[in-house]
């Protein structure tokens, strides 16, 4: 046969490439815009200590990082209430009803198996949280129609989540802030998705002069950069306990 069929561990290997190189054109295209550098850059500032004091809620709205452990979002949900106990912390998750549709060419977005990885992900992150004193709260619903709930009538509420960098999770951004800018409350997003954290590569603030290919980028990390310890899982206490207020809500599902 002149057309052998490729073995199944070439296949894998071709199909992790494209993946890679689908990332990669994402990740670029997110930074070639000067006013999203200058979004991201910016709220990336530290926040004053009066800010931290009018924080009353903190909504931890988990999207692709479901993990306690060397999460980046969960450390700052620590800081902010190891300086503010008055300072609650309300882990949510939202199961996005356009998560489950079909897709233009006629496929499932989401499958069986991806189906049941995350709903083992989120048991196993619900418990996590219980052992630590604290709950996660499980809605199906979009984001932008359940956050909103979360916003004090007397207080600031800031919501906080992972930045991501594809359309469609930047879409979903666009729309919560819309959705609880009008109610005082704010969307603050944290890097941690990367091996390497995007303030630590050896390029300028706003990487101008980050390589538009995958080696020389690579090669400049791998030489320059060092990866960051990893970030602790929060202990027991650290994250508080549920706040009354919002078990009305639902979503406290077994």
């Amino acid at each position: 046969d002149p057309f052998p069929p490729k073995p199944v561990n070439t296949i894998k290997a071709l199909l992790c490439v494209v993946l890679l190189l689908a990332t990669c054109r994402e990740v670029i295209s997110f930074f070639s815009a000067p006013s999203t550098k200058r979004e991201y850059f910016e709220s990336q500032k530290l926040k004053s200590s009066r800010q931290m004091s009018n924080t009353n809620c903190v909504v931890l709205w988990f999207r692709n990082d479901l993990r306690l452990l060397d999460n980046y979002i969960v450390q700052e949900a620590v800081r902010r209430h190891t300086g503010n106990k008055q300072t609650q912390i309300v882990p949510v998750y939202c199961i996005d009803p356009r998560h489950f549709v079909q897709t233009k060419y006629n496929a499932a977005k989401t499958g069986p198996y991806r189906a049941q990885f995350m709903m083992q992900c989120l048991d196993d992150l619900k418990s996590q949280l219980r052992s630590i004193g604290s709950d996660l709260l499980l809605f199906h619903d979009k984001p932008e129609n359940i956050l909103p709930k979360f916003m004090l009538d007397h207080g600031s509420t800031m919501v906080l989540a992972q930045q991501e960098v594809c359309s469609e999770e930047l879409s979903v951004e666009r729309k919560v802030r819309s959705a609880i800018q009008p109610l005082g409350g704010r969307l603050e997003v944290v890097w941690g998705a990367t091996l390497y954290h995007l303030q630590d590569l050896p390029f300028k603030a706003d990487l101008a002069n980050m390589p538009d290919v995958f080696t020389p980028f690579k090669d400049k990390c791998e030489q320059l950069c060092k990866v960051r310890p990893t970030a602790p899982a929060p202990r027991a206490g650290q994250l508080g306990s549920l706040p009354a207020a919002v078990l009305g809500l639902g979503g406290l599902l077994p």
